[in-house]
């Protein structure tokens, strides 16, 4: 049994490696690829630009620019739901 508080237990141990390997990640599509990029840019930038809104709102009482950032923020995440949800159905049919 691992003995859970000593971190350095964990070093010493070969876990199996995982069947991930350079020709299977070769085998993803170019679509799945780049909708992948895509969604993890819109996601950054829409938790980034909400986050940011919040501050401006709360922090600093600028709720015009609060309020536009939230808006965009919230437009980028929706993005990524639309994103997701165009490439789940592409790929179903």
């Amino acid at each position: 049994m691992r003995n859970v508080l000593d971190p350095f237990s964990l070093l010493t141990e070969d876990d199996a490696s995982p069947d991930v390997t350079a020709a299977t990640v070769g085998e993803v599509s170019r679509g799945t690829f780049w909708a992948f990029v895509a969604a993890l840019v819109l996601s950054q930038f829409g938790l980034a630009a909400v986050s940011l809104g919040a501050l401006y709102g709360v922090v600093l009482g600028q709720w015009s620019l609060a309020g536009a950032l939230v808006a965009v923020g919230v437009a980028a995440l929706a993005g990524v739901g639309v994103l997701y949800w165009w490439h789940r159905t592409g790929r179903s049919e």
